[in-house]
């Protein structure tokens, strides 16, 4: 092979429904260039902080990525810091362009203090009557001219505050009724009407600047029996040679079943890339990578994908990266609450066989308190790192629990979190009660430090802090 596989590495983009070790191993021995972040990995800034520590850990070893979000405005609004919008319909109708580059410049610098440097937007599909909800009000309306308008003004936003932005789906999903999710819509329609509407906005944006474009998979059978994704008609005819686009185009997911139904791994990496495709989006990068991967590199081998286009897709890719790949992230908060704690771990056991969460039922400790809301997410936190066979909760102000604590079977691990236990009698015999079912029990010394002197002598780990991210720090110190 003419080209390390670290640098096919960069014809990749993928999603990752977990990091574990073996995510970062896949990570590190394919080096895929894009990550994208999804939106169940990011319900709040806590999770999203979460992600970016993981990424920073891939950063620090010297990997560069273009990381991505679906954050499209409206219908599908992913990423927490960025404030929430009428969506992209309402933009459309409104028709203020100076309005649609503002919020594009707004979202822009939230994406980049959290971490992002690419998103997926915008959505140049066309509306049309009886478009497949998965369109819906991600479009900005029927109007392709105007469409093509709204989209430029929210490309430059994006662009001009360093988040590359990735138009799509073309050449247009409006006018399919299935949702290529779910199934390979067909549709009928001459290249004369298409080039006349869908494809306006695309030929626009194009004109105008766009760096990156994401294709559909969609057979529009009067033009190609392929789908968009893996037509040489649409990808090199159309984009490359009519329209002169020299970014990058990335195909929509892989894993969708119009695809992955239909067409092997080798029949869609050999007609994307010789077509002059440049990354292969793989949404589900645990399950998959490896596999289009290896497959990608047999194909070079064998000669069956042309070297010279893979040589150019990996130059536009590098581009890209140059000009919007960062390592600062927000990813650091996490290590700083590490940093502050005081824990004593040395008679922790790393052999159980189940685990116990004891956990304060939510509640505020005075007037100038939020941190109930802290409470409510210890569990979805704690379960992150371990599979809890029971959570048993206690009461702040009177030290009741909401299950008796015999209930807790031997050779346990428990993890019980303390909150500001030398208040109150009944709390510090709640806690120092717990001892007596397991040996190994760690405390959770969530706030006053005062509380440290209580269980100093036992596995402790005091965070001076309720945060979520102060709380998932201190599994990792507990976890084997």
């Amino acid at each position: 092979m003419m080209i390390d596989k670290k640098d096919l590495g960069k014809l990749f983009f993928c999603g990752f429904n977990y990091f574990d070790e073996n995510t970062y191993n896949l990570i590190r021995k394919y080096s895929p260039a894009g990550l994208l972040v999804y939106p169940g990995d990011m319900n709040n800034s806590y999770e999203l902080i979460n992600v970016f520590e993981r990424i920073s850990e891939l950063q620090n070893e010297g990997m560069e990525f273009l990381v991505c979000s679906d954050h499209e405005g409206g219908q599908l609004e992913t990423i927490p810091l960025v404030p929430t919008t009428p969506g992209n319909f309402v933009y459309g109708n409104n028709g203020n362009n100076e309005m649609i580059e503002k919020y594009a410049a707004t979202a822009a610098k939230y994406m980049k203090l959290a971490g992002f440097n690419m998103v997926f937007s915008p959505v140049l599909d066309i509306y049309h009557e009886g478009t497949s909800p998965v369109v819906g009000f991600r479009t900005f309306g029927k109007d392709p001219q105007k469409v093509a308008e709204n989209a430029k003004y929210m490309i430059k936003g994006y662009e001009n505050n360093g988040v590359a932005s990735c138009a799509k789906h073309y050449p247009g999903h409006g006018r399919a009724i299935e949702d290529s999710h779910e199934n390979l819509p067909r549709i009928n329609v001459s290249l004369e009407e298409l080039m006349e509407t869908d494809l306006v906005p695309f030929r626009k944006c194009v004109e105008s600047g766009v760096e990156s474009i994401m294709t559909a998979h969609l057979i529009f059978s009067d033009i190609d029996e392929y789908p968009a994704t893996i037509s040489n008609v649409f990808v090199k005819d159309i984009l490359r040679d009519k329209f002169g686009f020299e970014g990058v185009i990335i195909t929509d997911a892989l894993e969708m079943k119009a695809m992955s139904e239909n067409y092997s791994k080798e029949e869609i990496v050999k007609r994307f890339f010789n077509a002059g495709g440049d990354m292969l989006m793989i949404g589900w990068g645990n399950l998959m990578l490896e596999d289009f991967a290896e497959t990608l590199y047999r194909l070079i081998e064998n000669g069956e994908v042309d070297i010279e286009n893979i040589k150019k897709s990996i130059a536009r890719v590098e581009k890209l990266m140059k000009k919007y790949s960062s390592s600062e992230n927000i990813g650091f908060l996490k290590n700083f609450s590490q940093d502050a704690f005081d824990f004593n771990l040395d008679g922790l056991e790393k052999s159980f066989d189940k685990v116990y969460l004891i956990s304060p039922q939510p509640a505020n400790l005075s007037m100038a308190d939020i941190t109930a809301r802290d409470y409510s997410m210890i569990k979805g936190n704690v379960s992150k790192y371990f599979d809890l066979e029971d959570v048993i909760y206690y009461d702040l102000r009177n030290a009741e629990t909401s299950k008796s604590i015999s209930e807790i079977s031997e050779n346990s691990l428990i993890i019980d979190v303390v909150v500001d236990a030398f208040r109150s009698e009944n709390l510090l015999a709640l806690h120092k009660n717990i001892a007596e079912k397991s040996s190994n029990v760690v405390y959770l010394i969530l706030r006053d430090p005062k509380d440290i002197e209580f269980f100093k002598n036992s596995n402790y780990i005091a965070t001076f802090s309720s945060n979520a991210l102060a709380v998932s720090k201190a599994m990792e110190l507990i976890k084997p």
